[in-house]
């Protein structure tokens, strides 16, 4: 059930307070709101408004006269409306006081830190002093390894950019030297094909002088006349000629092929040499990547382990400053560094504690409402609403 108003009281935030905590934006009052007359006493079922940062939250509605249904809709829409504001209002101080507490958490771990420079000599700091000289090792060793991992790392690369760029000279010289291969073997096998190719022309020409000269000799040995016998046969014997003119060029094409048949396969073993010599040097040029790559990974992977023990340190020492400083701020401890940390961990405590107060008010104000009002008003909203609705019914059949 909702709570009694007669338990609340007026609950004040010091300027000071509010100065110090920062501001959350401030909800107006609706319009058409009713105001609250000065000096005008609130209903049993109001509470009275807090003057602080959300004084302007518009107050609670007052309780209207049972007999006026206007009044008594207009008050539950006023109800609903205070009661969201106040929700939202509610919602920024929480997201604040979220705020005031990370800020809390810092101040206490600077003043964990400065109790650690202080070195300050007290059985109830022993353990975490401990503690954290321990956490400070663990980084400074993770520091350690981390910096001779980046000088390995710095080494390798140095390394490894000298010696690809020799592999790649290496391969380089391979490749021009392939290529010149390639080129002098495809002009030796181009030189041959066409030998071939000449030869292979004389001799058809030759074969057919020959069947030529053939032709000649039968067709004469079937004339009767003599004067054509003497013709085909001196054709003939000039088709022999012909053929026997042609073995010249012939021989000279196949002497020419034997001659290069020795610088060919000379060629061909060169080719192949150099082939593979160019295979090897770009096998060695990859085979130089992958193991500077799987070298590079090991260093990477020791990397991030070393990163990771140097963060769950920091984090550890930050948490532990965090626990030394708020056992630092309850035994207020009086050293001079030490007390603008005590002063800004009072204000923002008193801060929060505001902050909280205001919330528990405006939570309770939510409830600071009429039962019976509420029921009747939300009748006579509903049979607004309906007497709305068959208004327009009527309307729209009359002119329809």
């Amino acid at each position: 059930p909702p709570p009694s108003s007669d338990g609340f009281e007026h609950l004040h935030t010091p300027t000071a307070i509010r100065d110090a905590t920062g501001s959350v934006p401030n909800l107006e009052r609706p319009r058409g709101a009713p105001r609250r007359e000065e000096g005008a006493l609130a209903p049993e079922a109001a509470l009275p408004i807090l003057e602080t940062r959300h004084a302007k939250v518009m107050p609670m509605p007052r309780v209207p006269n049972a007999g006026n249904p206007f009044k008594l809709a207009w008050y539950v829409i006023q109800v609903f409306r205070a009661v969201s504001q106040r929700r939202r209002a509610i919602k920024w101080m929480q997201k604040d006081i979220v705020s005031q507490q990370e800020a809390l958490d810092g101040v206490l771990g600077m003043l964990g830190k400065t109790a650690c420079e202080l070195k300050l000599d007290m059985p109830a700091f022993a353990e975490e002093m401990r503690a954290i000289n321990a956490a400070e090792q663990r980084r400074e060793g993770a520091a350690g390894q981390l910096e001779g991992l980046a000088d390995k790392r710095a080494k390798e690369d140095d390394r490894f950019s000298e010696q690809i760029a020799q592999l790649k000279d290496v391969h380089s010289g391979k490749l021009l030297a392939h290529n010149a291969a390639e080129k002098t073997l495809r002009a030796l096998q181009d030189q041959r094909q066409k030998l071939r190719d000449e030869v292979g022309q004389l001799e058809g020409k030759m074969k057919a002088y020959h069947r030529s000269s053939e032709d000649k000799e039968g067709a004469a040995g079937r004339a009767e006349d003599a004067a054509v016998r003497a013709a085909l046969r001196r054709e003939a014997d000039s088709l022999r000629n012909e053929a026997r003119r042609l073995e010249g060029p012939r021989d000279a094409a196949q002497r020419a092929m034997g001659e290069i048949a020795k610088p060919l396969s000379e060629a061909e073993r060169n080719f192949d040499t150099t082939q593979k010599e160019e295979a090897d040097a770009k096998a060695g040029v990859v085979a130089a990547q992958r193991h500077h790559d799987q070298i590079i990974g090991e260093i990477t992977a020791q990397q991030n382990q070393e990163s990771t023990q140097r963060a769950n340190a920091e984090r550890e020492i930050a948490r532990h400053h965090v626990t030394l400083g708020t056992m630092v701020n309850l035994h207020r401890v009086d050293k001079p560094e030490l007390k603008p940390l005590y002063e800004r961990v009072d204000t923002i405590r008193r801060g929060i504690n505001g902050l909280e107060a205001e919330i528990e008010h405006l939570k309770a104000e939510k409830y600071a409402r009429d039962k019976n009002t509420m029921i009747k008003g939300t009748v006579s909203l509903a049979g607004g609403l309906v007497l709305l609705v068959i208004i327009i019914i009527l309307l729209t059949i009359a002119l329809g």
